[in-house]
């Protein structure tokens, strides 16, 4: 397909003295969108959780049933407490009294990385997250100036 539009727009370029003009065909530019790798993402978040549990989290997700986006908030405690609630290999261990069970899973909810990556994607959000980190830092600083 390619090769034909290529011979086409060298038919039609063709001057009236018989010579071809060049074609200059362009590679599409694709527009990297950065992102960090989830298991950075998970890192941050396992230390945020740490750091502040109690810190609310809200994301846009669906509903079973529904295609319309209805925010949900919550504390990193319980996002991570719901992740937890997921593992039902460890759920099931645990009302049974099995001990050989896996340990409970303590990575962030699949909803928490992907909202991270989406917001890391938009050039926006990255320049207000830029000046939320901005003022917190100075915010840290001031408060530890005597």
């Amino acid at each position: 397909m390619l090769i034909v539009a290529l011979l086409f727009a060298l038919s039609v370029q063709t001057s009236q003295d018989g010579s071809v003009d060049a074609v200059t065909v362009e590679a599409s530019r694709k527009v990297l969108q950065k992102t960090l790798p989830d298991q950075e993402i998970i890192e941050q978040l396992n230390a945020l959780h740490k750091a502040e549990p109690d810190r609310v989290v809200c994301v846009k997700k669906t509903m079973g049933g529904t295609i319309i986006p209805k925010t949900v908030c919550g504390t990193l405690r319980q996002w991570y407490d719901q992740e937890k609630a997921r593992d039902t290999a460890n759920v099931v261990a645990e009302i049974m009294g099995d001990p050989s069970g896996s340990p409970p899973t303590t990575d962030p909810p699949y909803e928490l990385v992907q909202m991270i990556k989406k917001q890391l994607k938009d050039p926006e959000a990255r320049a207000l997250a830029a000046e939320r980190a901005r003022r917190r830092i100075e915010t840290k600083a001031q408060a530890q100036q005597p």
